[in-house]
């Protein structure tokens, strides 16, 4: 019984993790995507040629300090073979949620969502990750009693994999971004603008359009860049 209690308790710590995981993704996605339009809104209201910006790329993580957090989990990718009992945790998640096995009497949801985890179960174990086989079995309330203690380490490593994940993602300059009330989001606009060398004489005498727009000054920028920020 202590053996399960303990192997319950990491499984319900390692699906915490996950959660804080994709809840941090989601605030740093859209931070990044609120940072790049003012950035934008800034390149365009200076007028200040960009090589970048002018050929409208997405901005070059390396110049806004951005930790880059990895999406995909095929970075954790493991060679080592499935142990016994990630193989027969596997076959009874496919016995019971592969498409062609559902019952007909099953509802819409529910063979959604096993044909969700069957793909998830699927992927998990082609990129070697046992610990999602465990969870994903768990979830199907199915007996993990095949789990000896001595594999309890392959779990403490997942949820320092994505502790550090997590470390990471908060480490990063968008993050940064997103907790930051708006003159605390002046200051790194200002910084990134001294990295891109917008306020450079040569940068300032270069124009990204020409004609009847001639660009707004550094000071302006200073003073006025995300004056929208405070108001809301």
């Amino acid at each position: 019984m202590k053996r399960k209690r303990i192997l319950k308790k990491q499984i319900l710590r390692l699906q915490y993790l996950e959660t804080e995981y994709e809840d941090c993704l989601e605030i740093h996605d859209e931070a990044k995507r609120e940072f790049e339009g003012a950035v934008r809104k800034l390149h365009y209201d200076l007028n200040v040629f960009d090589e970048d910006l002018d050929q409208n790329t997405p901005l070059p993580a390396s110049n806004i300090n951005d930790a880059n957090p990895d999406t995909s989990d095929t970075a954790q990718a493991k060679k080592d073979p499935p142990p016994s009992w990630a193989k027969s945790l596997f076959r009874k998640i496919v016995k019971k949620t592969h498409p062609d096995k559902l019952a007909e009497n099953l509802d819409k949801d529910t063979k959604e969502l096993f044909k969700e985890l069957y793909q998830e179960a699927k992927e998990s174990i082609d990129r070697g990750d046992f610990v999602k086989i465990a969870m994903i079995a768990n979830d199907l309330n199915m007996d993990l009693r095949n789990i000896e203690i001595k594999d309890f380490r392959t779990f403490r490593e997942k949820e320092a994999e994505l502790q550090e994940k997590i470390k990471k993602v908060k480490s990063s300059m968008f993050w940064s971004w997103a907790i930051s009330t708006g003159e605390q989001k002046d200051k790194i606009m200002q910084e990134f603008l001294k990295s891109k060398g917008w306020t450079s004489p040569a940068a300032l005498r270069q124009k990204s359009r020409k004609g009847n727009h001639p660009g707004k000054s550094i000071g302006w920028a200073r003073t006025s860049s995300l004056k929208k920020e405070d108001e809301k």
